[in-house]
């Protein structure tokens, strides 16, 4: 099934201002990243990470991912917690992608 993106208006306002975004690109490959559905906002939330993950010192459980982007510069913002797992999958060859995170 093919996502539609939604692409990221300049002028967006944060989820919650207390809550600051956090950009990290991505390597290839599997990033070790469980996600769930957030309670609050059916966000994609961290749910654990494989200890050999390579986001391990920069990605915590309880981050909710706020978008996926890829390497050609295009954002998808409404994404589920699986329809995410399958993009960053699909995407395991793209050394340009990014997740953005907010702290919850």
């Amino acid at each position: 099934e093919a996502y539609r993106p939604l692409i990221s208006n300049p002028a967006f306002t944060m989820p919650n201002p207390r809550c600051p975004l956090c950009t990290v690109p991505l390597p290839l490959g599997p990033i070790g990243i469980a996600f769930t559905e957030s309670d609050v906002n059916q966000k994609p939330l961290v749910q654990g990470l494989d200890p050999k993950s390579p986001l391990a010192d920069v990605v915590s459980p309880g981050f909710v991912c706020y978008s996926f982007t890829t390497g050609d510069g295009v954002t998808y913002e409404s994404l589920n917690a699986a329809q995410l797992a399958d993009m960053i999958k699909q995407s395991s060859d793209d050394p340009f992608r990014k997740l953005t995170f907010y702290m919850a």
